[in-house]
């Protein structure tokens, strides 16, 4: 058998292989901007509990703070 008979299959393959090529290509900078993505997201959701972290520290102190007021003036409060 020659080259000539298999140069269909070469061809094909040759052309299989850029394609696959492309298609990793295209694959890996999905995958970037998906992490990138991801970690603007994680970046976010931090700073989202960092925030809540405070919140929550300064409604404890305001509740402390208006417990003594409720009971210096006599108004009981309800929680």
């Amino acid at each position: 058998m020659s080259d000539i008979n298999f140069k269909p299959l070469f061809e094909y393959l040759d052309d299989m292989k850029a394609e696959l090529k492309a298609d990793i290509a295209e694959v890996k900078e999905s995958n970037a901007q998906i992490l990138t993505n991801l970690d603007g997201l994680t970046k976010m959701v931090k700073t989202f509990q960092e925030e809540h972290i405070i919140m929550r520290k300064r409604l404890e102190v305001l509740e402390a703070w208006a417990k003594k007021v409720s009971e210096k003036v006599g108004i009981p409060l309800p929680f």
